[in-house]
């Protein structure tokens, strides 16, 4: 008995065996294990050869990698881009729910334009079929197109039944779906500058949606691999004749070569908050999609499976799409209907027929691939769905499956316009409980706008209630969402000093307990944060008044452990303090502006205290004339620490205006009334949060109202206007905790959000309107899981009357 390899069976014992068989068994052995190992090493090489011949695809890009868990390498392997980056020059991130990819419906990809299709002006193909229901827990990809297609039927039989029910009473939602200006006016917070075209349509989004990144002018290091690539629809000629000239020979110098790698970072870090900005956007906008939020809580963590699978699963998918895609309601149940019914629907049908658009992705263009955010950064952007593409832009409108697909085109200068682009667009959509999609209404739209003022602030106060790091997050959500983008950070006061000074570690020993307290980690946390959502966090170092605090590590401070207020200005260790603790925030905080405080200072134990009267009389100085003399220092210290402004609250301006630089100095107008038309004409720029008009927001019986009919320009000449930068609403810390600051803050923010936002002639019409949207985006705000109070409580984060809906409260 032999086996295949011609090899005895040693079935039997070997002593059995005669020593010819043996010594026959054995020699055929030794051929078999030198066979063996033949094969197996040219197995090993053609192993290897496959190995290599796919690395040598991929890095020619004829293969993608599957790139949501993917780092891509810069050609000298030194650096890896953030997860869920693709390669720059433009990115396209696509949410594609499959059923059968990862054990879920939800899988994450990114990819990239061919080099031609970027230098051409060509954007990507069209999306590829939807694979799950937005909102069906679960339902496939075909039951979503049948969705799609009944969508004619639906809103006939909707206009049916309102014309049915003249008489009956209007849905709170029903204004917002109109044409006119009014019409998206009712689903937008803060309005619009300019809403230049709007329709009475509709569009679907597709839950497929896509994300299509673009740039202008793209830093180029000239020798990376991603120097090589055209920056987008704009620009990509003089990229590649920048690179070219790189090519033969030009040499740049030191620090032009560190400039453009700090622009590439830049760049590559816009590239990214644009990416999560459009996740985060999705996982609002498609909220009723359970089946998408189970699949991304398993999506984390799981290998992607292999392209070629994918392909196959979707092919598949697409063939039952298109066998489905004209499905019709049966006609066992059209011939149920009435006589009188199905003439109706024959009058009808050319209603029923209507074209169904679907939005399969966002077009993001940037003009500036690498400005960050700063104070004064440019905020205006285009949006436009379903409006007649540009000439460039020829693809803009196809079909899939007889559906008309289009996009959102968003452009910008700058990546925070395209943020403030991207709000606008989740406030656009809508889930329709009727249809089971997500929708746009009021298509085609073209929206142009800006804001009216730089400026658009919210003070909050961690020295009087601690705020753990989670609720500031979720103050930083409800700032974006209302397009407020300056958060002030009142961070110490006398009550408390909880913040991480390395250069002087004991100052933290002032926080309530050792568990109330910010680590540098925790402020560059909330920095980054802020970042992504287009606000930027100007810290506040308040001295010399409103320090107590300070002296609990470092006693030598104050003027005498009765009288700890102000700072003991005769002391030199004050200010080689605060040096080092302006040297560490800057280290921590990407704003240029900082705030000093200098408010409220009393002169008693100055005036009390023997060693600061003998300092005082040694340099003939008054109290007044020290008080000067503490914030003029403080304010050098900034800027040597590299600070570029300094605000400051009003009375210093009060006192010795005269001897501040206005070019370095902000004043932020917080009680007098009549002291803003003096800032602006002694050349200083000013903020607006005046306590007597209701921008005060501790006093909570201040409504909506009051603080939204307050003009921050009101008595300031007209030359004058644009020194005044905007305002601030101030959530002081003394009455309000984690448990309560969002219903304190919101809905009365919004209102200075809008007259800070819009442009004044509309915010300074009648009420009624303005008061109609705020209900709404008061709704929206607890849609997305801030505690905002009834919009017509008459003290705020007071409880809702009674039994209601949420649109009449």
């Amino acid at each position: 008995m032999e086996s295949g390899h011609g090899i005895p069976l040693l079935s039997s014992s070997p002593s059995r065996l005669s020593p010819t068989s043996r010594a026959h068994a054995t020699e055929l052995a030794g051929n078999f294990n030198r066979k063996s190992r033949v094969r197996r090493h040219a197995a090993c090489a053609a192993v290897a050869s496959a190995a290599l011949l796919l690395l040598l695809l991929v890095e020619l890009e004829i293969i993608p990698l599957p790139s949501y868990h993917s780092r891509s390498l810069s050609s000298d392997g030194s650096r890896s881009l953030p997860r869920g980056l693709a390669e720059p020059r433009s990115l396209v991130s696509e949410f594609a729910p499959n059923a059968n990819l990862y054990g879920s419906s939800f899988a994450v990809r990114s990819g990239r334009f061919q080099k031609a299709d970027v230098e051409s002006g060509k954007s990507a193909e069209p999306v590829e079929p939807v694979e799950s229901a937005p909102g069906g827990g679960g339902k496939s990809a075909e039951e979503w197109w049948k969705r799609v297609a009944q969508l004619p039927r639906l809103r006939a039989e909707q206009r049916r039944a309102r014309k049915a029910q003249r008489h009956g009473r209007k849905a709170p939602g029903d204004g917002a779906r109109g044409g006119g200006r009014g019409g998206v006016g009712l689903r937008l917070w803060p309005m619009p500058s300019e809403i230049v075209t709007q329709g009475s349509g509709e569009v679907v989004v597709s839950p497929n949606l896509r994300l299509d990144i673009s740039f202008g002018e793209v830093p180029s290091m000239g020798g990376s691999r991603f120097g090589t690539a055209a920056g987008g629809m704009e620009g990509g000629g003089e990229v590649k004749e920048r690179e070219g000239s790189m090519e033969k020979g030009e040499v740049k110098g030191e620090g032009e070569i560190e400039e453009s790698g700090e622009s590439r970072r830049v760049w590559l870090r816009n590239e990214g908050i644009l990416q999560g900005a459009f996740e985060r956007y999705l996982g609002i906008i498609f909220a009723h999609d359970y089946e998408r939020r189970r699949a991304e809580r398993m999506h984390d963590g799981m290998e992607s499976r292999g392209e070629e699978r994918r392909g196959e699963e979707r092919r598949g998918l697409s063939e039952r799409i298109s066998a489905d895609v004209g499905w019709k309601e049966p006609a066992a149940k059209r011939e149920k209907a009435g006589l009188e019914e199905q003439e109706a629907r024959a009058e009808e049908k050319g209603e029923e027929e209507e074209e169904v658009v679907v939005v399969e992705s966002v077009r993001i263009h940037v003009a500036e691939a690498a400005t960050e955010l700063h104070m004064g950064v440019d905020e205006s952007y285009e949006l436009s769905i379903a409006h007649a593409p540009p000439s460039h832009d020829t693809d803009a409108r196809a079909t899939w499956h007889g559906h008309a697909i289009t996009h959102a085109i968003i452009r910008a200068n700058t990546t925070t316009g395209a943020l403030r682009a991207l709000e606008t667009f989740s406030q656009l959509c809508a889930f329709d409980f009727v249809s089971r999609l997500v929708t746009a209404k009021g298509s085609p739209i073209l929206i142009r706008d800006a804001p009216r003022f730089e400026y658009r602030g919210l003070l909050i106060d961690t020295a009087r209630h601690f705020l753990p790091v989670v609720v500031m997050e979720r103050v930083i959500d409800s700032m974006a969402h209302a397009k407020l983008n300056v958060l002030h950070w009142h961070m110490v006061d006398s009550q408390s000093f909880p913040i991480e000074t390395p250069s002087f570690p004991r100052l933290w020993l002032g926080a309530f307990t050792p568990l109330e307290r910010y680590t540098t980690d925790d402020m560059r946390h909330i920095v980054e944060y802020a970042e992504e959502r287009g606000v930027m966090v100007v810290p506040e170092l308040d001295s010399p008044a409103h320090a107590a605090s300070w002296g609990v590590g470092y006693p030598s401070l104050l003027p005498s452990a009765d009288c700890p207020e102000p700072l003991d200005v005769s002391n030199p260790f004050t200010f080689e303090l605060i040096k080092g603790v302006l040297q560490d925030l800057r280290a921590v905080f990407k704003s240029t502006h900082i705030h000093l405080g200098g408010d409220e200072v009393s002169f008693d134990c100055w005036e009390s205290s023997p060693t600061i009267k003998a300092w005082l009389q040694r340099r003939n100085l008054t109290s007044e004339g020290a008080y000067g003399y503490f914030v003029k220092r403080v304010q050098a210290l900034a800027v040597e620490a590299g600070w570029q402004t300094a605000v400051i609250w009003e009375e210093p301006f009060k006192v010795f205006g005269r001897d501040l630089d206005p070019a370095a100095t902000i004043v932020q107008n917080w009680f007098d009334v009549s002291l803003p038309p003096a800032i602006v004409k002694s050349g200083f720029r000013m903020i607006f949060s005046n306590l007597n008009r209701g921008w005060y927001l501790d006093f909570t019986e201040r409504t909506w109202r009051e603080v939204y009919s307050q003009e921050p320009t009101e008595a300031v000449p007209a030359p004058l206007r644009p020194l005044v930068m905007g305002g601030e609403t101030c959530m002081w810390g003394e009455r309000v905790d984690p448990s309560d600051i969002l219903n304190t803050v919101w809905p009365r923010a919004a209102a200075a959000a809008e007259r800070l936002w819009s442009p004044q002639a509309y915010v300074d019409a009648p009420f009624s309107q303005a008061h109609i949207r705020l209900h709404m985006f008061r709704c929206l705000l607890t849609s997305r899981g801030i505690e905002a109070a009834p919009v017509d409580n008459a003290h705020a984060r007071s409880e809702a009357p009674g039994p209601g809906s949420c649109y009449r409260q």
